[in-house]
């Protein structure tokens, strides 16, 4: 016979009152592959399965939490600290206010490298959005507002501050458009008008403060503004023969047109002119 002891004071003493053995506990249920989580399925006791996702109402984490798998979180996320690094499908429902709060000076990144971040609900942005890359919009797809209007675009001071719309497509104004300051486009016209193929005089148009014939064939003519680039389009007419015509830039203010038969020879001809530039 067996008599279990124990020590008490120092000294072994019998153990009285031991019990049989009992059953064993519900423990941990049988199987998990690699890396799954123990979670409850229900409210009863010992209701626990292994799952490769979970779902989360509410998660407050001190230091960096990574979630490499498509996980579910119902509640508000919390990041006291470092940062919170979402990959694969990551989904965060909510039906209050508060969705992601990050302290200050942390950061939150959405497709970082290769990935693409799509949300297909509308989206608002109370603070500043920053866009460090290029972001491009979908066709069709309107910016609107309430009444007051949009700041859609404002930039710094300075020369290298620059906005560009429409890049190779046409811009499309569909009601008034108001410039407060100094109206520039590259496409513009600067100065129009007829070329006399006697005296190069320049008439009908605007933006020309005159112009002269220089040698046969030759005309020189001067914008009223200067421009850094300039842009003729030389229209000549000849009452008998097909008539070409080239220029040459002088200065931000002058340039010289000569005209010439297809052959090459070398006539007077009275042309139109219309100039564009910036």
């Amino acid at each position: 016979m067996t008599i279990l002891k124990g020590k008490v004071g120092g000294q072994w003493v019998p153990l009285s009152g031991a019990g049989q053995q009992g059953q064993p506990g519900v423990g941990v249920p049988a199987g998990g592959a690699t890396n799954s989580i123990l979670t409850k399925t229900s409210a009863a006791d010992y209701a626990t399965a292994w799952n490769t996702s979970i779902t989360v109402q509410n998660l407050t984490a001190m230091g960096d939490v990574g979630i490499f798998g498509s996980q579910s979180i119902n509640g508000p996320i919390t990041i006291n600290s470092n940062d919170l690094n979402l990959a694969k499908n990551f989904y965060i429902r909510w039906s209050g206010t508060t969705g992601i709060t990050i302290d200050t000076d942390n950061a939150l990144w959405l497709g970082q490298g290769a990935a693409t971040v799509e949300i297909p609900k509308p989206t608002r942005v109370s603070g500043d959005l920053t866009i460090t890359g290029t972001p491009y919009w979908t066709r069709g797809v309107w910016i609107t507002s309430s009444v007051g209007g949009i700041q859609a675009i404002a930039v710094g001071a300075g020369a290298d501050n620059t906005v560009y719309l429409g890049g190779n497509a046409p811009t499309t104004v569909s009601g008034n458009l108001t410039v407060i300051g100094t109206f520039i486009s590259k496409h513009a016209v600067r100065a129009t008008g007829t070329v006399n193929g006697g005296d190069g005089s320049v008439a009908n148009g605007f933006g020309f403060a005159g112009g002269s014939r220089l040698a046969p064939g030759s005309y020189r003519l001067t914008l009223v503004s200067a421009l850094t680039n300039i842009y003729p389009s030389i229209t000549p007419t000849h009452p008998s023969a097909a008539v070409m015509a080239t220029f040459s830039i002088v200065s931000g203010t002058v340039f010289d047109v000569k005209t010439y038969f297809h052959d090459g020879t070398i006539t007077d001809c009275w042309f139109g002119v219309q100039v564009a530039g910036y």
